[in-house]
């Protein structure tokens, strides 16, 4: 065995391991003019993809959700930080916008907006599970 075959055998291993956590749940991927309507659950960072914010939510019905860092939708969540765990958030997408990469006729700008109320309705059964952060 050469220096590099315990190297190559890790890569390997984590090449074929699940790319998203059980514990993020499923991603929320809105399309334009869409809406999301759920709890706050904290931040974790995608250690794959360069340390990348995630975004752990819960939907309407307490499933386990994330979403992925966009800067649009970060300035957003800035505006409304500190974010208390179990908040309602309310993420909607509007229309794209062209950004000076794109060529002519395509947007691939996305743009978001968000509102965060506190709720004091009981956190969803999922919170018992086990928590990124």
């Amino acid at each position: 065995m050469t220096d590099h075959d315990d190297l190559v055998t890790r890569a390997k291993e984590r090449a074929e391991s699940k790319a998203i956590p059980d514990e993020w749940g499923y991603r929320v991927a809105l399309e334009e003019e869409e809406a999301f309507l759920g709890r706050w659950r904290g931040d974790a960072v995608d250690e794959a993809n360069d340390d990348r914010p995630i975004h752990l939510l819960w939907d309407e019905e307490g499933q386990l959700c994330f979403s992925r860092h966009y800067a649009a939708l970060e300035r957003e969540l800035e505006r409304c930080r500190p974010l208390e765990l179990g908040s309602t958030i309310v993420i909607a997408r509007g229309a794209n916008y062209m950004t000076r990469y794109d060529d002519p006729g395509e947007a691939s700008g996305h743009t978001f907006g968000e509102i965060v109320e506190p709720s004091t309705e009981p956190l969803p059964a999922a919170a018992n599970e086990r928590m990124p952060f």
